[in-house]
């Protein structure tokens, strides 16, 4: 989790949001995954890893994560494994792809 708040930390920066603004978001961030509690069985119970399925922000953090991994990776992953088409709702993703196709090294 600590990547996705790294990508929100640099967003915020690039929108040029102020540095006492951008700072209360990520306490904000550190709260709502850090204290992160949830009910089973007529326990509560504390989720130690990442956030609990359905939690309110779960979807908007996940935003976060994916569209900058589509952003800095998904094209060389395309080119390298031949994707024909990747669609993607909220944190589900279906990639399709040429198995026939391999991958070779150019050299000039």
């Amino acid at each position: 989790m600590n990547d996705t708040k790294d990508i929100i930390a640099r967003a915020l920066e690039e929108t040029g949001v102020v540095s006492r603004i951008r700072q209360e978001l990520l306490n904000w961030y550190d709260t709502i995954t850090y204290q992160n509690y949830f009910s089973n069985n007529r326990k509560i119970l504390i989720q130690q890893d990442e956030l609990a399925m359905g939690a309110p922000l779960s979807g908007l953090i996940a935003e976060f994560f994916l569209q900058n991994l589509e952003n800095t990776h998904l094209a060389q992953i395309s080119n390298k494994h031949n994707i024909t088409a990747y669609f993607r709702y909220v944190d589900d993703i279906l990639v399709i792809y040429d198995s026939r196709h391999r991958h070779q090294k150019h050299t000039e």
